[in-house]
């Protein structure tokens, strides 16, 4: 999966679901609480569709900071180093792994496993 940002879409929750179902992925809409964490990475590749509000993400690699909005679909491939800040916010997400899975927190402390 290639990291990317499509902006100003206009789906509907059910339609952002839909989408991720149609793309092999597990959905799930998830409250995500005020955070301002450390740079970080997942061992999995997810996408996420913002439903309200929204949050900062800087990428480790470039420290290029993306402030992400209503309306923007995210792909964020496994192993991307990043880190969060925002005061909560609504989102879609779509996990390449079935969350029951998963041990949390789902963040993993760097360095990123080459």
């Amino acid at each position: 999966m290639e990291r990317g940002i499509e902006s100003g879409l206009t789906l509907t929750e059910e339609q952002a679901v839909e989408k991720m179902l149609a793309l092999g992925l597990h959905p799930v809409v998830v409250e995500v609480p005020p955070a301002n964490n450390e740079f970080h990475w997942h061992d999995f590749d997810s996408v996420f569709y913002i439903l309200e509000r929204g949050l900062n993400v800087t990428d480790m690699e470039t420290g290029q900071t993306f402030a992400l909005v209503e309306g923007d679909w995210v792909n964020a491939p496994g192993g991307f180093a990043h880190r969060e800040e925002h005061d909560g916010f609504k989102a879609v997400f779509g996990f390449s792994v079935d969350p029951a899975t998963r041990e949390f927190p789902l963040e993993r402390p760097l360095p990123v496993p080459a």
